[in-house]
């Protein structure tokens, strides 16, 4: 299964991560889209 994260700046790195690492452990393929025109978020 696939899963797409969307981040924007603002977010809180401990949200966005943990959430990443518990579903890779659950065996889901993710994409971490940044919502900003920049490959980067902060």
């Amino acid at each position: 299964m696939k899963c797409a994260i969307f981040m924007a700046d603002g977010f809180e790195t401990c949200e966005g991560l943990i959430t990443v690492d518990l579903l890779r452990r659950a065996g889901l393929m993710i994409d971490m889209i940044s919502m900003n025109e920049t490959l980067t978020v902060t």
